[in-house]
């Protein structure tokens, strides 16, 4: 069972959700959270990379939550049952839900085991007191699952779900919203088969020596 270790920062304060709601289908190895990368799941790489930067965790989930409760006792969150199959909008609409009283909530991917060490802080340094969601960017491409939101966008979120809005895009889009460039795009790297699996072994790998 892994052991987290939260941030006591004095900075905003940010919750943050791993989205590990989906089925990953491309792996074709079962729930996705919990494939083995490096003696690990890509779920506990992930822990690993947000737990120290935020003061609380949960884990979005819609299937296997006895397996997740043997490797963590964080808060499992399942997507309200008029919201299930909806994508990861939905696992973002039942954090801003579980979270009210943080300043911001962090969402991140359960298949990113490369995340920035400093990706709140640096997320955080760009926020304006009107800004309702920040997200992270690099030279290839916005990353609109990977971003700060604030608490009170729940009913927004929950009203676009119910209109159909599947995409995490289609919602951000209508926020104020910012995008922050990171330099290093590796560290945005998904895992969604087995030639980014092999690559982030060997970087992991590399890392170690």
């Amino acid at each position: 069972m892994c052991a987290q270790s939260f941030s006591s920062s004095p900075r905003a304060s940010v919750a943050a959700i791993v989205l590990a709601g989906g089925e990953g289908r491309r792996l074709a190895r079962g729930e996705k959270a919990l494939v083995e990368l490096a003696g690990r799941t890509l779920l506990e790489h992930v822990i690993a990379r947000v737990a120290p930067q935020v003061q609380a965790l949960a884990i979005s989930a819609n299937r296997a939550f006895e397996r997740y409760r043997q490797l963590t006792q964080l808060p499992l969150l399942a997507d309200a049952a008029d919201e299930q199959c909806q994508g990861p909008l939905a696992g973002i609409a039942q954090a801003l839900d579980f979270f009210p009283q943080t300043d911001w909530v962090l969402t991140v991917p359960c298949d990113t085991p490369l995340l920035p060490l400093d990706l709140v802080d640096t997320l955080v340094a760009h926020a304006a007191p009107d800004s309702d969601v920040i997200y992270a960017c690099d030279a290839a491409r916005a990353h609109y699952t990977i971003a700060l939101w604030r608490p009170n966008l729940a009913p927004r979120v929950h009203r676009a779900l119910g209109s159909g809005e599947r995409r995490v895009r289609g919602v951000i889009e209508q926020c104020r919203a910012t995008a922050v460039r990171f330099e290093h795009s590796a560290e945005f790297i998904n895992v969604n088969g087995d030639a980014e699996l092999d690559a982030v072994a060997a970087r992991l790998a590399l890392a170690q020596r």
